[in-house]
């Protein structure tokens, strides 16, 4: 009982573990969240980002373009 008592308390009172196992349980987390999002959301999104560059950049060629100013 005493050795882990002396265990226990070597690993609560070290700031370098600590500070390891914050980040190490902040990786985790990020990479379980990187993987929440579905296929077809991110492939929806994609879409409608690419449709907005392409709508600003019409706009862009049609209007602005010779004299770069709207």
């Amino acid at each position: 009982m005493i050795a882990n008592d002396m265990c226990l308390s070597s690993t609560q009172h070290n700031p370098r573990f600590n500070a390891l196992l914050t980040q190490l349980l902040f990786l985790l987390f990020i990479c379980h969240s990187i993987h929440c999002m579905p296929e077809e959301e991110r492939i929806q999104l994609r879409d409608e980002a690419r449709e907005m560059f392409n709508h600003g950049y019409d706009s862009y060629m049609a209007y602005a373009y010779p004299a770069d100013e709207l």
